[in-house]
């Protein structure tokens, strides 16, 4: 994938639906049952890993500001963003 391509994924929905400003919990789990170790994020770490997922050709869903991204990792696996107040 070309970056150009990829900066159209960065600016398409659902990428796009996400306040880069606003603060997630960022979770990692290898079955998508047992989640890892919070860490605090923004939502630019979320958008970008959700166009490195898209771009990997991976599923993201995002819906009531949760998302929930296939990993495109060599790790594997899942990673949840939830936010935060």
């Amino acid at each position: 994938m070309t970056p150009a391509e990829k900066l159209g994924l960065y600016y398409s929905s659902p990428a796009a639906d996400v306040d880069t400003t606003a603060r997630y919990c960022k979770e990692t789990s290898a079955d998508g049952r047992t989640w890892g170790q919070p860490r605090l994020m923004t939502g630019q770490f979320l958008r970008l890993d959700m166009v490195a997922a898209l771009a990997a050709g991976c599923s993201v869903t995002y819906e009531g500001g949760v998302a929930v991204i296939e990993s495109p990792y060599p790790m594997g696996g899942w990673i949840r963003y939830t936010p935060t107040p």
